[in-house]
């Protein structure tokens, strides 16, 4: 193995070939090549934000998020922000990561890869790997951090997103159960029961249930005589243990 070059001589290699590198490379010549890469900015259409992507990485993107939506399920407008907002930062912590490699990947083939000399490819990727914390050390570590923040923000956003899900589940609950006792004093004492409707379904001219919950006639009257006839079931069961 060849003796360890100095931080300072590794950086000013790693300058120079970043240097020479960029003199070789010039980008896709192909008009379908520049077509690729090019970088289109688009609005999100929830929170109306432009993102600049090319075109695979806006499908993987638009991918994620889909992926990630489907399993949050939000339903109101500030879940389904919260929701964004946790998908958004899922796609950079894993960016982060890719650069972190990539880092690594770029010393390695360079410079410091070239004046590694050791005889098993283990023990010249891990002396790479060694030459290239020295010289990237600090970009490696602003990426840490960076990728630390981004895990508290993901943090925050999911337990705030629980709190607003158990609460509105708990809200929902509530009101229905209170439609369906309702819904059984109705049947009990032979009136027909109606559910409440209230201006603001999702279309002009719908309805919609207390507190913004959508609730039919049929379906409240549907849970209200299984309970009747789980209470009958119920007391006729007690009745038959007792004579028992």
């Amino acid at each position: 193995m060849s003796p360890a070059t100095p931080l300072s001589q590794i950086s000013e290699a790693q300058l120079e070939a970043n240097r020479q590198n960029a003199q070789k490379s010039t980008g896709p010549r192909t008009e379908e090549g520049k077509k690729r890469s090019r970088i289109n900015a688009t609005r999100h259409g929830l929170t109306g934000q432009f993102h600049a992507f090319s075109h695979e990485d806006k499908i993987a993107f638009d991918e994620h998020c889909t992926n990630l939506m489907a399993d949050f399920k939000p339903e109101t407008y500030r879940e389904k922000l919260l929701a964004m907002s946790i998908a958004e930062d899922m796609w950079r912590l894993n960016r982060a990561r890719a650069l972190e490699n990539n880092i690594f990947a770029i010393g390695m083939s360079g410079p410091i890869g070239d004046a590694t000399d050791v005889d098993s490819a283990e023990g010249h990727a891990a002396a790479c790997q060694a030459r290239v914390w020295l010289a990237d050390g600090r970009n490696i570590q602003l990426l840490a951090v960076y990728e630390t923040r981004i895990r508290r923000n993901i943090e925050k956003n999911e337990k705030q997103l629980k709190e607003l899900e158990t609460e509105r589940k708990a809200a929902h609950d509530k009101i229905l159960q209170e439609e369906i006792l309702l819904a059984k004093l109705a049947l009990s004492e032979g009136v027909p029961y109606e559910c409440p409707t209230y201006p603001g379904g999702s279309t002009p001219g719908e309805t919609t249930g207390r507190n913004g919950f959508e609730f039919s006639t049929g379906q409240i009257t549907r849970l209200a005589r299984r309970e009747l006839r789980l209470e009958q079931a119920t007391r006729r069961q007690n009745t038959m243990k007792k004579a028992a």
